[in-house]
């Protein structure tokens, strides 16, 4: 019982250490969930997403993000913003499209926007890649 109590406290550092980009300690929280046969929910899940993309480790987050029971806008969100940080635009601008295409709904002008955001971010990171 003091093990999770333990772990529950280290959860809300997990917020902060994500924002560092710390991948140890993202690796160490997915370690013990497994280790002691804790449920990886959604909510967790995505904040792991979150840190391992801003680590690098994009495809780390996308095995986890395609382990979502429930694919969600903060799911979505998570991994486009992670392919965007990483330069993988094009794979944002396809999880996009299947955000689009997924049962939920959102409104058409933030659609509109954020597939024009979403193509004016690929073409200054490919112009750039060919300079």
């Amino acid at each position: 019982m003091e093990q999770l109590f333990h772990f529950i406290s280290e959860i809300d550092t997990t917020f902060l250490r994500q924002q560092l980009g710390d991948l140890k300690f993202g690796s160490w929280i997915e370690s013990f969930i497994h280790e002691t046969g804790i449920q990886l929910d959604d909510y967790l899940t995505i904040s792991l997403i979150d840190l391992y993309a801003k680590c690098g480790s994009i495809d780390k987050a996308y095995k986890l993000f395609r382990g979502l029971k429930k694919k969600d806008l903060a799911g979505y969100t998570a991994m486009i913003l992670g392919c965007g940080i990483n330069g993988r635009a094009n794979d944002a601008i396809v999880l996009f499209d299947e955000m689009m295409n997924a049962e939920t709904q959102f409104a058409s002008i933030e659609n509109y926007l954020m597939k024009m955001a979403l193509n004016w971010r690929s073409s200054i990171f490919l112009t750039s890649a060919t300079t």
